[in-house]
């Protein structure tokens, strides 16, 4: 009796795990996308994840990111201003 219990959750973690690299596979893009999100800017919420896979050309940084890297450019711009002197 155990021995077919252990089959049956041999097949069952086989399918899944199949399934899991299928759906890999097929969604690489967006998990790319994701992962490259997640390392610049740590976090995501739901609908951020969400436009990854509806609209991602539209996808905007974190509000707190934004003002972060409008004020770093806005730095270097002064800074190749001065050089330039």
């Amino acid at each position: 009796m155990a021995a077919l219990i252990d089959e049956e959750i041999k097949a069952l973690v086989d399918g899944a795990y199949a399934r899991c690299g299928e759906i890999l596979t097929h969604r690489r893009r967006e998990l790319d996308i994701v992962a490259e999100y997640l390392l610049r800017y740590e976090n995501m919420d739901a609908k951020t994840f969400e436009q990854v896979f509806t609209d991602p050309a539209a996808l905007q940084p974190p509000a707190a990111y934004q003002a972060v890297e409008a004020e770093a450019e806005q730095d270097a711009r002064e800074e190749e201003e001065h050089g330039a002197d």
